[in-house]
């Protein structure tokens, strides 16, 4: 969705951002997790402790690896 059809959506940017807010919240609860060393298993243990159904390690490893690319921009500077 590009950012025009989500200025013409139908629903106002401020009815989204409570879930946006929740779904960042969540994503720094991952990749802290994947900072301190916490296996993908007992990451998907975690979020379904939050009252989630789970994440896939896939998905895990999808966002850590967001973290690190942003970890090595930081280096590079």
């Amino acid at each position: 969705m590009t950012a025009r059809a989500t200025a013409w959506s139908s629903h106002p940017s401020w009815l989204l951002e409570p879930r946006r807010r929740a779904e960042r919240a969540l994503i720094s609860v991952i990749q802290e997790a994947y900072v301190q060393g916490v296996s993908p298993r007992k990451v998907d243990a975690l979020v379904r402790a939050m009252g989630l159904e789970g994440i896939s390690k896939s998905e895990v490893s999808r966002l850590c690896t967001e973290l690190d690319r942003g970890v090595r921009a930081i280096a590079i500077c």
